[in-house]
């Protein structure tokens, strides 16, 4: 049995001696030394100095305290420090060896002493703070290209709330993201943290699938497995392979992505076989990727991965659908970024780019322009509507089209050979994003059209989900088939508090909490845990 060390840690803070009380009166001088100190900028040590602005901004109020001289939070932000790999960070981030030492020695120390503990503590507890809050990194030190709002904290502000608490550890319950999806990725780490310093997972051993009925070390090797991750209740070795078992099984295996034989066959084991320390890291570049996200309380949020193929609605934080999303050409589509939806259109029209007109409009054009406009097409001349012989397509190469392509627009209505589908929902502020229906998933995993934006996703059978992003004051969500199938155009706007954020996730959460780990296939993870490193991303 797996002894929880998440629990053990939280109820073990080192000796309170480290909480040297200071009489009153030498408080108050000892917050005039800080504010000396902080006046002297060139005498500051780097992590202090980075954090000048809001030290300063608190210690210079009339009713600012130490935070930390003559209070319990010493111990207790040491203790979060040390298990912050439940948080999904590294203790060795933080120099707790230095934290321990100037904190135990200075029980005797002068002001000019106290007021350099209460301001290393300061500066190291803000940095903590901030990477619990906002990540390690900024999308950018990944993606150099990438548009994703820059989330920051107000140490001031952070410092103030200490204060008014009086208590780190109801600060630090308040203080982690107001996201359900990263506070369930967070429990799912604990166990798998877990795991992992129990030894990690037991190997599967390889061999012939196991199903129903069949009984043995592998069978028991299985039921401890499954009873490790809490999908199973333990039950005595020896036990056969039983229908129970079958469930548990095909639970392991959805979460793990491979197929719900409810068998041990041999895709299941390799994923067994995935070492904890690599589930872990999943997780922990999760989360991380999750504090990028702007921190709604209310709203709903379109997150989509590009990674897994995958679209989640989260309405009020908590994930309330899951459908297939598809980039457009995945080897061109570079978006990782954040936007809010601007409008949605019912039957769109597609406006034809020239590449798609010189390479297979043209000759048709030149030679039969009717036949192109019994099939749906139309022109546009200087913003008016013209046939589509108006325009002398023969008198011009195909470069010289090109060229000319600015002048001219042709449209294609909403027809069954429209690539856009049924709708094309656009946004604001996120790179030319906007989402296109598919009638169903690709036989292989990519989808391309090469004449849709690479900043396209494909959304299959997705009018339901255009109906979740209408709000119904301002139109009704039930005529939208009926709409379809009139061939009617409807442009609306959508719920004035969704937005849309883009990124890659190898581990994420489903709308009954459990999680999923897929793979990493673009090495996704791999620049995200280089940037944390702070190599170069290549």
């Amino acid at each position: 049995m797996i002894v929880s060390f998440f629990v053990i840690a939280a109820f073990f803070v080192p000796s309170a001696s480290a909480a040297f009380a200071p009489s009153t009166t030498r408080t108050t001088e000892v917050i005039g030394e800080i504010r000396r100190q902080l006046n002297d900028e060139e005498s500051l040590p780097l992590p202090v100095r980075a954090r000048l602005d809001d030290l300063s901004a608190f210690y210079d109020e009339r009713d600012s305290a130490p935070l930390w001289i003559g209070t319990n939070n010493i111990p207790v932000l040491l203790a979060r420090m040390e298990r912050s790999a439940f948080d999904g960070l590294s203790s060795d981030n933080y120099p707790l060896s230095f934290l321990r030492e100037i904190s135990s020695n200075a029980t005797e120390a002068g002001e000019a002493d106290l007021a350099r503990v209460e301001l290393w503590f300061s500066a190291h507890f803000l940095r903590f703070a901030e990477d619990i809050k906002v990540g390690r990194v900024v999308p950018r030190m990944v993606y150099p290209s990438a548009y994703m709002p820059r989330k920051s904290i107000n140490g001031a502000n952070v410092l103030n709330a200490v204060m008014q608490l009086g208590d780190l550890a109801s600060f630090f319950r308040a203080w982690e993201p107001y996201n359900p999806t990263y506070r369930q990725l967070r429990r799912h780490l604990a166990l798998y943290r877990e795991i992992e310093l129990e030894g990690g997972f037991e190997a599967m051993a390889p061999g012939p699938d196991l199903n129903i009925g069949d009984s043995g070390p592998r069978v028991d090797a299985l039921r401890r497995r499954l009873e490790v991750e809490g999908l199973l209740d333990p039950l005595p070795a020896g036990t056969q392979f039983d229908a129970p078992l079958a469930d548990a099984l095909r639970k392991a295996q959805k979460r793990y992505g491979v197929p719900l034989t409810g068998r041990l066959d041999q895709q299941t084991t390799i994923a067994f076989n995935i070492p904890a320390e690599r589930r872990v890291e999943q997780i922990e570049l999760a989360m991380e990727r999750q504090r990028w996200l702007p921190e709604l309380v209310q709203g709903l949020t379109l997150l989509v991965d590009k990674q897994q193929n995958i679209l989640q609605l989260i309405d009020n934080g908590r994930v309330r659908k899951t459908i297939s999303a598809y980039p457009n050409c995945p080897d061109r589509n570079a978006v990782i970024t954040a936007g809010s939806l601007t409008q949605a259109t019912i039957n769109p029209a597609w406006h034809v780019p020239t590449d798609y007109i010189v390479g297979e409009l043209l000759d048709e054009l030149r030679t039969d322009p009717a036949a192109l406009a019994g099939r749906g097409y139309s022109l546009r001349l200087d913003n008016a509507p013209a046939p589509l012989s108006a325009f002398p397509w023969a008198a011009f190469s195909k470069r010289e089209i090109k060229a000319r392509g600015e002048s001219f627009d042709i449209r294609l209505a909403p027809v069954a050979q429209n690539p856009l589908g049924r709708f094309r929902v656009s946004f604001a502020k996120a790179a030319n994003l906007f989402f296109f229906d598919i009638p169903e998933a690709p036989d292989a995993r990519d989808y391309c059209n090469p004449y849709l934006p690479g900043s396209g996703f494909g959304i299959v059978d997705g009018l339901e989900f255009v109906q979740d992003l209408v709000d119904p004051r301002v139109m009704p969500v039930n005529d939208f088939e009926d709409i379809v199938k009139r061939g009617e155009t409807i442009t609306f706007k959508p719920r004035d508090d969704a937005i849309v954020v883009v990124l890659y996730q190898s581990a994420w959460i489903t709308e009954d909490g459990d999680i999923r780990f897929g793979h990493d296939l673009h090495g996704e993870d791999r620049r995200l845990r280089e940037a944390l490193l702070g190599r170069t991303v290549g």
